[in-house]
């Protein structure tokens, strides 16, 4: 759940669909856009099959065209991937987590910067998602059974497409650094 200090994205993320008491979570992304506008931040969601490959090059197209958009600019890019039982469902736990993290970001960049006078940097929080979680049941017993099939995947997913995301960030760095941006 959403704290009452994030603003809604625009483009909005997608409704989760209902959940059954058990069920299986399909190997298909959860979300049809790759970056959301919060106002305050930006949040790029990819996702990643299980087998490592991006479901929608979209997604990471996105993320590339908003850095390349900002290349003149030194901007705060966190970055999480996150693990078993979990995926990039718009009611994640860690999704949620994710976004107060980045909402904790921009208060602390405006903190630092009023001090100084100059102007916060542009946060861009990424948040890598993948089907760790296969199986649910409304007391969590069938997502425990799943422990040695999802590790599969994610080794899978960690060497896989997400290395091409990360190979972006690696880009955008190594251009501001060439333009005399700061080197932490």
């Amino acid at each position: 759940m959403l704290d009452n200090r994030i603003r809604p994205a625009d483009p909005p993320l997608a409704a989760p669909p209902p959940r059954a008491l058990v069920g299986i979570m399909g190997n298909e992304p959860h979300q049809s856009s790759g970056l959301f506008d919060f106002g305050e931040y930006r949040l790029a969601i990819v996702e990643f099959d299980d087998q490592g490959r991006c479901y929608l090059r979209l997604q990471m197209k996105e993320v590339a065209d908003w850095l390349s958009a900002h290349s003149d600019t030194d901007v705060i890019i966190v970055v999480f991937v996150h693990g078993w039982k979990h995926n990039a469902r718009s009611d994640d736990s860690n999704l949620a987590s994710f976004q107060r993290v980045l909402h904790d970001t921009v208060e602390h960049e405006k903190t630092v910067h009023a001090k100084d006078g100059s102007s916060p940097r542009p946060i861009l929080g990424v948040f890598v998602g993948w089907r760790g979680m296969s199986l649910h049941d409304r007391y969590g017993v069938l997502e425990n059974l799943t422990f040695w099939d999802r590790q599969d995947a994610g080794r899978k997913v960690a060497v896989g497409s997400v290395r091409e995301l990360f190979g972006r960030f690696r880009h955008y760095r190594n251009r501001r650094l060439d333009q005399g941006g700061p080197r932490f």
